[in-house]
């Protein structure tokens, strides 16, 4: 009985042999590789039962008319036929390679006149380990004797997707050089996307801008789509739960969708621009968030529906298509300040498009059924893509470093003119208050100081009196050292709130009748050294260091419980500079900044353009050291 059939299956095999003359992948000395749709022929197998001995004498085999054959969506099996004949004298060691790795099965059969051999069925639907070549396309070993031709039958299967199929044959070398230069431009790839997640992320954490996490979640999603559709994914991730790979042939492309529509709606900022455009790019993306949880948890639904999930699918990729054509056109009627960025990341897949755009005129023509089952897959598999794709996100990345670079501008300028207002405030408050303090001074030494004097010499008139007699005198005499003392202090307050001897002889003066009024008579030593100031500083400059050292004084006597203090001032460098340092007990800066006295100092001194630091002394006590340019 198995005579007979290898006797039927040859004489078949002869008959299709002696009927249909075969275009050869011819291999000579210099063949590198041949595409197996130009010379290779192709039969549809809409039972997808049909077994290898039943395919073989098959006459309805016709000659394909796409190198690469891509068939668009299609349930039913692909049987590829070609003949490869060695035309030189030497043995030829070839590759066949299926460059798509997401068929869900496949398998390569070598008929030889009393033979047929199979090479092992494998795909997607089959752990990683179960076929012959670990790599991470579909590639099979072929070994030629001189002059020898051999016949092979590829049968391919697909459940969710379109079959595009530029299979080859390689020379062995040229294919191995080939697969070094691929990986060399991954590599150089794989560095590029990591580089952009990484910087746009900083971005991010430095701004809170959260236009930088999607566009991080973004490039991130690109770089999983080429690691997932060139094959890396499977292998590495989940080699013997090849289930995933159907969830991830849709989640993939649609986590591609949701993640470039939610950036391409925060990049162009279209809900500042119009409303309605904004709510129906949200209910798309929802409807594709739905869809992706559909399609990660109910895998197996999606084989029983699969046309129909194909069909809404491609209508979403239409839509997206729409969305980005809409945010463009948007974007240009209400001049969005980052529309000409999008446009010019956009122009690789504008020409690509153009590119491939017979294809889907193509399909167009023969229907609109046809048209929604046309090969998408192109738009993802070609090896354009992922060009376009690097010069997207470098254009990308460009434009949002630009407008970090433009936020924080704005910023400094915005922090120059409130920095700017603020100095305006603390002078008028500060003018304000010599304003006061000058009026306060005038009137007490004018008003309540010339009354004070007037009775004062009241007093003495009536001391001079006879008819006083010695007790009511002694009233007298005590009254008049009360009236003396309260002269005396309305003289000091008023000479503290505006010194005569800084108004009429300068800081210098003022400084040292400053420090001998306050620590004459008490246990403080005190220093006072200055030079190179010969002439009269500006007024603002002398009142406000002024007013520095009378709250520094202060400070000392109230907290620091020092018994040594040293004043230095003098002009260096173009500034005016006044060190403060004591032997007391010290600061702790940070809370001391949170006291008035200390507020008031370094208000001062940002009203005149100066700055001021609080620092711990060698040993002990603190020095203050001020500065402002003269």
């Amino acid at each position: 009985m198995k005579g007979l059939q290898a006797s039927i299956y040859l004489f078949l095999l002869t008959c299709f042999t002696f009927f249909n003359t075969l275009a050869n992948i011819e291999i000579n000395s210099n063949f590198g590789f041949e595409y197996i749709g130009s010379q290779g022929e192709i039969y549809i197998d809409s039972s997808r039962a049909e077994s290898i001995q039943q395919v073989i004498g098959k006459k309805e085999f016709v000659k394909a008319d796409d190198p690469t054959l891509s068939f668009g969506y299609t349930t039913t099996r692909i049987w590829i036929r070609f003949t490869i004949q060695n035309q030189t004298e030497e043995h030829q060691s070839l590759v066949v390679e299926v460059p798509r790795p997401h068929f869900n099965e496949l398998e390569l059969f070598e008929v030889a006149e009393d033979s047929i051999k199979s090479f092992g069925l494998t795909g997607v639907d089959f752990p990683f380990d179960q076929r012959l070549n670990k790599r991470r396309v579909f590639v099979y070993d072929i070994n030629l004797n001189p002059n020898e031709s051999k016949t092979y039958y590829l049968n391919i299967w697909n459940r969710l997707s379109a079959i595009h199929l530029p299979a080859k044959v390689w020379d062995n070398n040229t294919y191995n050089n080939n697969e070094r230069k691929l990986y060399l431009g991954w590599g150089i790839s794989f560095g590029i996307h990591m580089i952009i997640i990484l910087f746009s992320f900083l971005l991010y954490l430095n701004i809170r801008d959260r236009l930088y996490l999607f566009y991080t979640v973004y490039v991130a999603v690109i770089l999983i789509m080429h690691l997932y559709l060139d094959g890396f994914l499977f292998p590495l991730l989940w080699p013997n739960t090849p289930y995933i790979n159907d969830t991830m042939r849709v989640a993939v492309p649609l986590l591609y969708m949701i993640s470039r529509t939610k950036f391409s709606q925060l990049f162009i900022g279209i809900d500042k621009i119009s409303k309605r455009l904004n709510m129906g790019i949200n209910f798309l993306i929802y409807e594709m968030l739905l869809l992706l949880f559909i399609s990660s948890f109910g895998y197996r639904l999606l084989q029983n529906f699969s046309e129909f999930y194909s069909i809404i699918f491609k209508i979403n990729v239409i839509l997206c298509l729409a969305v980005f054509l809409a945010l463009i056109i948007v974007g240009v009627i209400k001049k969005s300040a980052q529309i000409k960025w999008y446009i010019i990341s956009f122009l690789p897949y504008f020409i690509y498009t153009l590119s491939i755009s017979p294809v889907f005129i193509k399909y167009t023509l023969a229907g609109l059924s046809d048209y929604f089952t046309a090969d998408i897959d192109v738009l993802f598999y070609s090896f354009s893509m992922p060009i376009c794709f690097v010069f997207e996100i470098t254009i990308l990345t460009i434009a949002l470093a630009y407008r970090v670079k433009k936020i924080k501008d704005e910023r400094e300028t915005l922090l120059v003119k409130v920095t700017h207002q603020q100095e305006e405030q603390i002078t008028a408050v500060i003018n304000a208050q010599e304003s006061e303090r000058s009026r306060i001074a005038k009137e007490l030494h004018d008003g309540v100081g010339q009354l004070l004097a007037g009775l004062k010499l009241k007093f003495g008139l009536l001391k001079q009196t006879k008819v006083i007699q010695e007790k009511e005198q002694s009233i007298i005499e005590d009254s008049n050292k009360v009236l003396d003392e309260a002269y005396n202090e309305v003289r000091t307050i008023s000479h503290q709130m505006m010194p005569r001897a800084l108004t009429e002889l300068g800081l210098v003066t003022a400084v040292n009748d400053l420090l001998e009024s306050t620590f004459t008579n008490t246990k403080i030593n005190f220093e006072f050294s200055h030079f190179n100031i010969q002439e009269r500083l500006p007024q603002d400059i002398e009142l406000s260091f002024y007013r520095i050292i009378q709250e520094l004084m202060s400070n000392i006597i109230k907290h620091a419980k020092a018994n040594k203090i040293s004043v230095q001032l003098f002009i260096s460098s173009g500034n005016l500079v006044l060190i403060v340092e004591d032997n007391g007990l010290g600061m702790n800066v940070e809370n001391a900044s949170k006291g008035l006295g200390l507020k008031n100092i370094i208000s001062r001194i940002k009203s005149i353009k100066g700055e001021v630091n609080f620092e711990k002394g060698p040993e002990k006590g603190t020095i203050v050291t001020a500065r402002i340019p003269v």
